[in-house]
């Protein structure tokens, strides 16, 4: 088991103490935003500005892989972040816990791990002087915590320390592995925006202060967790919704790399839907339309962007494609089944949409013109989505003499 999922009580102790006292500024830092009507998407940006997330930087690096994990910030700071992704040995480290329990009652167990957690950090919450703590949910005039500032906080840590060190931290096992994985599923989402705005926005200084090296790490580790968590998608996507949107999120750039597994994933959706005979089984079955829907992303990410793939290493490692062939060629068996047996289903009809794919367009297209007449296809309800596929490709339908 991760070393993480091991924890023991006196590091667990510091952990949870840093987080009492950073999480505590937090949400007086976000009250005051709240208060002046602040809009949502900009709460992150303005969060960060306040001093407790400077220092950040005082959590030792021993303890920032468990910190990462255990952690729970109503907003993930970006210094905790640029931390995250400056120590890439911490980011494999947490991100090794995800998914390796079936958990039953995985928001129940994120939940107790809050309740326990506050109920035990609660004495020492008023150990923690409301002036130190204004202090903390002050926006400084420089950029950087004070020296003196620092000072007081390891003060203060070494206090609450002292009355902390008897306390029992221990947590049930499944409840550490929820919020481990709670935490993974922020972290990949973040990661994943690291990765993207990094490349669109190049000035941005927030994600300039993450080295080169560190983003080629980055982008490393996402890729080993992808191909760690892909075969177990259809599991997670019944789950954790949260998980399988991160997935789908990541396809759209990883999955050159990760060829094999996809077309081993197209065989056992073919062979599920082989097995059905039910029309309209996406509306009953949510797992394979999640299934479906990676594929779509997949498939737009290796066939549409051949020409121009999502970013430079990308391009490096686009399969060639002959390495394609078997994963369109069951692809292409997936589409012709789902379009069959899904009359005008929406979801199917955004994916096309979405994947940017003509190709499939005029598949579906062809579908229509052999299976009904063009009347049908322009004045049926049940076809009115697939309607709006052709027409968003600016397909015509053939009207009959």
């Amino acid at each position: 088991m991760n070393k993480i999922l091991e924890v023991d009580n006196r590091t667990l102790s510091q952990v949870l103490l840093h987080c009492l006292v950073l999480q505590a500024a937090e949400e007086q830092a976000l009250n005051e935003l709240m208060e002046k009507a602040v809009p949502a998407d900009c709460l992150s940006y303005k969060l960060s500005e306040y001093n407790y997330c400077r220092l950040l930087s005082e959590v030792p690096e021993q303890l920032l892989p468990y910190f990462s994990a255990y952690q729970n910030f109503a907003y993930l700071p970006p210094q905790l972040l640029i931390a995250v992704a400056n120590h890439p040995a911490c980011i494999s480290a947490f991100l090794q816990t995800a998914y390796n329990l079936p958990l039953p009652d995985f928001y129940g167990c994120v939940a107790d791990f809050e309740a326990c957690s506050t109920a035990k950090l609660q004495d020492l919450r008023s150990r923690i002087p409301e002036e130190f703590l204004n202090l903390l949910a002050q926006v400084p005039s420089d950029t950087t915590a004070s020296e003196k500032l620092k000072q007081e906080y390891r003060a203060l840590m070494a206090d609450l320390s002292a009355q902390a060190a008897a306390t029992n931290w221990q947590f049930k096992q499944e409840v550490l592995q929820a919020q481990a994985d709670y935490n993974c599923t922020r972290f990949l989402v973040e990661l994943a925006d690291l990765i993207f705005n990094r490349r669109q926005e190049p000035l941005n200084l927030v994600y300039q202060a993450v080295s080169a090296e560190n983003l080629h790490s980055v982008r490393r580790i996402l890729s080993e967790q992808y191909a760690r968590l892909l075969p177990k998608f259809g599991e997670i996507a019944e789950k954790n919704d949260s998980l399988s949107q991160v997935l789908l999120r990541l396809t759209a750039f990883l999955a050159a790399e990760h060829i094999q597994l996809l077309e081993k994933l197209t065989e056992t959706v073919l062979g599920r839907l082989k097995q059905t005979a039910s029309k309209n089984v996406l509306l009953q079955d949510e797992r394979l339309l999640a299934e479906i829907q990676l594929l779509f992303t997949a498939y737009g990410s290796l066939v549409e962007a051949q020409s121009g793939p999502i970013d430079a290493e990308s391009a490096v490692n686009l399969p060639p494609t002959s390495e394609l062939t078997g994963f369109i060629r069951n692809f292409s068996q997936i589409f012709d089944l789902t379009v069959s047996t899904n009359s005008g289903n929406m979801y199917i009809a955004e994916l096309i949409i979405d994947c940017g794919s003509l190709t499939l367009a005029r598949r579906l297209r062809d579908y229509l013109q052999s299976n009904y007449t063009a009347t049908e296809i322009l004045e049926s309800e049940d076809l009115r989505d697939w309607l709006r596929v052709l027409t968003h490709y600016s397909l015509p339908v053939e009207r009959e003499c």
